[in-house]
Parts: structure tokens; sequence; C-alpha cells
């Protein structure tokens, strides 16, 4: 498939599985530049409040949709009125649709007339509609297979893999905050999102901070006071 130049990644919290969200955001960002990442639910419910510190390691933005509004579409509706906006901001051209509603086979129809590219990630069994129409489907349960396939084989290498995980950490939040320095804690945040059975331990060091510092000619590690006190790092 094709490279984009500039990916929206919107995703229908209601619907989407959780565990695949780290995987999906994976997927999609070999298909080109994500500028823009966006969840959309009513936030207040319990069931969907394991979302935040996943929202947070991966900065995607919460569109809060109000469980005032009655009626089961609402979150459906909120989510297509981000995608026009999308459409009128004029500088995606792909869009990165993550949900098996079929509900949002209209969308992607009305997305096509302005040359908007469409990628879903939904269920192996979603409508054969939503499947059709689109540019490229993920299913969820193959990213499911992958991500168990790379987390079963960690820990064989576990300080290649510490390395790995420190470079592809670094990479991300240093282009989303702009900023060279990057806090250790958000190391430890998205092991557990992204590999949940790797452990920095397996590499002899209790902490990340340690293992870091043991490695003085490929990172590194200060603290700052300003704004607030934080440890943290820059890959040399």
């Amino acid at each position: 498939m094709e490279k984009f130049k500039h990916i929206a990644v919107l995703i229908d919290a209601e619907n989407a599985k959780l565990d695949c969200i780290g995987p999906a955001i994976n997927e999609i960002e070999k298909c080109g530049q994500i500028l823009l990442k966006e969840a959309y639910g009513d936030w207040s419910k319990p069931h969907l409040k394991n979302w935040t510190t996943v929202c947070k390691t991966l900065n995607i933005e919460r569109v809060m949709q109000s469980g005032d509004i009655k009626g089961k579409n609402s979150t459906d509706i909120a989510l297509v009125i981000g995608a026009m906006d999308c459409l009128y901001k004029n500088k995606f051209d792909a869009l990165a649709l993550v949900s098996s509603d079929s509900d949002y086979t209209p969308l992607i129809l009305r997305l096509h007339k302005d040359a908007v590219s469409i990628i879903v990630v939904g269920k192996k069994d979603a409508s054969k509609a939503l499947k059709k129409r689109c540019d490229k489907f993920i299913s969820e349960e193959d990213l499911l297979k992958i991500s168990k396939n790379t987390k079963d084989n960690s820990n064989k290498k576990p300080i290649e893999d510490a390395h790995r995980l420190i470079h592809e950490v670094y990479k991300k939040k240093k282009a989303e905050t702009e900023n060279e320095w990057i806090p250790i804690s958000m190391i430890g945040e998205y092991a557990k999102i992204q590999y949940p059975k790797f452990s920095i331990k397996s590499t002899g060091n209790a902490q990340w901070i340690k293992f870091l510092k043991k490695f003085e000619k490929k990172y590194y590690v200060e603290y700052k006071n300003s704004p607030k006190k934080a440890v943290v790092f820059k890959c040399k």
C-alpha cells in the first residue's frame, strides 16, 4: 500500500478493543506519518476508565461525548463530525478509523469523494460493506496475534530488547513533544501497554534509570527541576 503524507487516526472507544490500540497505532504508522490521534467516547463511564493510561501514553486525545446526549449513535455522530473537521482542514490524505461499526460506511464514501484514503481497524467479522469500501482493512485478531508473538519472544534477549524499547519510546515521544529530553517514566508506561510481559528486572536492573546509567555511551541522563522535578534522558 502506498505511503501517505499525513494520517488522522479516529478511534471509536465504544466499539474498539483496548488491547488492540497500541498494535493498531504501530501498524498504521507503517502507512505514513500520523499527525492526529483522537478517541471518542463518554469517559465518565466506568467501562472506559482503563483507556486513560493508554491514551496518555500513546498521546491520544480523548474527545468527550457527553452521556447527557441520549442514543446509541451519539459517539458515532461525534466521530463523524471529527472526520469532517479533518476533511475541511485539508491536511490529511488518509484517515484511519478504529471501529467495526458498519454505520461508518457512508462516511467512508463521502471522504473518498475528496480523495481521502481510508484505513479501517476492526474485527475480522466486520461487515462486508465496511471492508469493501475501505482502502486497507486491518483485523484486530491479526494485530493481537502479532502482538502475542512479539511478547512471547521477549526476554530471550532482554538487554537487546530493552535498548530497542528505549529507542522506540524516544523516537515516538521526541516527535510528539518536539523535545529531545524525555522523562524516563515514559519508558515504563509505554512498556506496560506495548510489551506487558517485558520486565526491566530481566536485564539485572531494578529500574530503568539504573539500566540507562550503565550505558553512558548510548544515553544521557539528567535531573530537571523545571517546570517540575523529573529524571529525563536522551539518546546519544
